[in-house]
């Protein structure tokens, strides 16, 4: 993660649950959040970069 964070990537978290019964806090990403110390600028948010997609390969259409 060091290394992803150091190259540029975003990071996301998530569960395998299978219903919001089995919904907990997701303990261990949040341990790897402090470990590696990722900011809020780590963290990926759809919708959040621009240009889109569509935007940046509007000359492939």
């Amino acid at each position: 993660m060091r290394r992803a964070k150091a190259a540029g990537c975003k990071f996301s978290l998530g569960t395998a649950n299978s219903s919001d019964r089995d919904l907990h806090r997701s303990a261990y990403g949040i341990e790897m959040i402090d470990k590696c110390g990722l900011a809020w600028n780590d963290i990926f948010i759809p919708g959040a970069f621009y240009p889109r997609a569509i935007e940046r390969r509007a000359f492939l259409l």
